[in-house]
C-alpha cells in the first residue's frame, strides 16, 4: 500500500499537475499516465478489500451493520481518493471498475477450488462509486466545502442500498426492511468518515497541501494567474 500511494504521489507531482489536469470527465479519454494512476487506485482498493477476509467471497454470511460500515470505509479512502485526485467525473466509477476486473478474476480461482458456492458479480462498490461521481459531475471544478460532504453522506446509503438489492436479486436472504433503517445511520457515518480520510488523501497524493492563495488557482485553461507585483510608487510609499 504504502508502494501504491507513493507511485501516486510521484505522478501527482509531475505529470499529473493540477495546472494540468483536464476538467472533462474519464470517460471521454485518459492519457497514458492517468490510465496507470486508475489501475494503482484501483489496486489500492483491492488491497484494502482483503480484509474483509470470506466476507468478501461469502454474501450470505454478510450482516446489515458490521460488513456495509467495514466495507463502505475501506471503499470510500480509495474511491474518493481518486475522486479527489483526478477532479474529473467518473474516476471513482473507473477505480471500482478496476476492482470489480481483479475481484471476479480471484472469485472464478476461489469458486474452481470450491471454496464459494455462488458466482455474484462483486458490485458492491459500485453504488458508491456512481454517487461520488454524480456529485462531481454536477459540481464540475467545484468540488469542495459541500459538495464533498454531501458525496461522502450519499456514499453510505449508495452502499447499503446496492448491497441489499444484489441481496434480493440473487435471492440470499434478504436484509429485512427493518434492519435495513437501523444501520442506516451508523453506516452513512462510518463511510462518510473514510470518504472524508480519502478526500485528504487525494489531496496530498496530487502535492496540495492547502488552499491556494487568492489569485493563485489555476484557471481553465491551465494558466496560473499571480497575483501583482507592487508598483516602485507604493513601494516607497
Amino acid at each position: 500500500m504504502v508502494g501504491i500511494y507513493g507511485l501516486l504521489a510521484a505522478l501527482g507531482t509531475s505529470g499529473l499537475s493540477l495546472g494540468a489536469r483536464s476538467a472533462a470527465p474519464v470517460w471521454r479519454g485518459v492519457s497514458g499516465t492517468e490510465a496507470v494512476a486508475l489501475g494503482l487506485f484501483g489496486a489500492a482498493l483491492s488491497l484494502s478489500m482483503f480484509a474483509l477476509g470470506e466476507l468478501d467471497f461469502h454474501i450470505e454470511g454478510r450482516d446489515a451493520l458490521f460488513y456495509p460500515s467495514l466495507a463502505g470505509v475501506l471503499a470510500a479512502v480509495s474511491l474518493m481518493g481518486a475522486a479527489r485526485y483526478f477532479g474529473r467525473a467518473g474516476a471513482a466509477t473507473a477505480v471500482a471498475l478496476v476492482y470489480l476486473l481483479f475481484r471476479s478474476s480471484m472469485l472464478l480461482v476461489v469458486w474452481g477450488m470450491g471454496s464459494v458456492e455462488h458466482l455474484t458479480p462483486p458490485v458492491m462498490v459500485l453504488a458508491p462509486a456512481l454517487a461520488i461521481d454524480l456529485v462531481l459531475w454536477r459540481a464540475g471544478r467545484n468540488f469542495g466545502g459541500g459538495r464533498v460532504l454531501a458525496a461522502a453522506l450519499l456514499a453510505g446509503p449508495a452502499l447499503l442500498g446496492g448491497e441489499w438489492a444484489l441481496r434480493a436479486l440473487f435471492d440470499f436472504g434478504g436484509w429485512e426492511p427493518l434492519e435495513v433503517a437501523a444501520s442506516l445511520a451508523a453506516v452513512t457515518i462510518a463511510v462518510a468518515t473514510g470518504a472524508l480520510a480519502g478526500d485528504r488523501l487525494g489531496s496530498l497524493l496530487r502535492g496540495e497541501h492547502g488552499p491556494l492563495p487568492p489569485r493563485s488557482r489555476p484557471v481553465e485553461d491551465g494558466v496560473t494567474r499571480r497575483p501583482p507585483l507592487p508598483s516602485r510608487s507604493a513601494a516607497s510609499g
